[in-house]
């Protein structure tokens, strides 16, 4: 779990920091992202589940996050 919100986070701050240009002006582009840790017996659908609540959950939280779910 670790490894992977390490490399969700420097995924995030990598487009945060991309200055992008569009018909002339400089337009902000942030990241949210969900991630969830395996625990060795959740299907597949339920840990897409589970990363997609995290998702929805690190944009209502105020985005441009990662928030990290467990699994039940």
């Amino acid at each position: 779990q670790e490894i992977a919100v390490d490399i969700a986070e420097r995924v995030r701050k990598k487009v945060e920091a991309k200055q992008i240009q569009y018909h002339g002006q400089n337009i902000c582009v942030t990241l949210s992202l969900g991630v969830v840790a395996w625990n060795g017996k959740a299907t597949l659908d339920e840990m897409i589940i589970r990363a997609d609540e995290a998702l929805y959950g690190a944009k209502a939280s105020g985005r441009n996050r990662v928030l990290v779910t467990h699994l039940r």
